[in-house]
């Protein structure tokens, strides 16, 4: 009941029905299942997929993917989705590549960046 007053609520905010945002909590649900234990945690973190994925100019279950890998790397938390999704988008606006090349680089690199002490800031530098 939860996630669907708030995909009424939130879906016009990024202009999507609440049927997309349904499926969007869904997305974000199968690339990071823990946040189906945590209903506010899952719709917050999808949010911030959702701003990723316009700000990309990606799709969606990327923006998704993405997100939740970067924050399973770095063994983060789901309330720094945010800042996540903010370095990613700073690192495109002054960097050569955008979002969706970055996630590339990130899905290859990460893991051995976040092991090395690296923070996502450095990696994304």
């Amino acid at each position: 009941e939860y996630l669907k007053n708030q995909a009424k609520e939130t879906g016009p905010q990024f202009g999507m029905t609440a049927a997309d945002m349904l499926k969007a909590y869904q997305l974000m649900g199968s690339a990071k299942p823990e946040l189906l234990a945590n209903k506010e945690a899952l719709a917050e973190t999808t949010k911030e997929a959702i701003i990723l994925a316009k700000a990309g100019k990606m799709d969606l279950a990327e923006a998704a993917k993405v997100t939740a890998e970067s924050l399973n790397q770095w063994g983060a938390k789901s309330d720094q989705a945010r800042r996540f999704i903010n370095v990613m988008a700073a690192g495109a606006k002054e960097g050569a590549a955008e979002i969706n090349e970055m996630s590339g680089s990130l899905k290859a690199s990460g893991t051995v960046a976040a092991s090395a002490k690296l923070s996502f800031e450095q990696t994304n530098a």
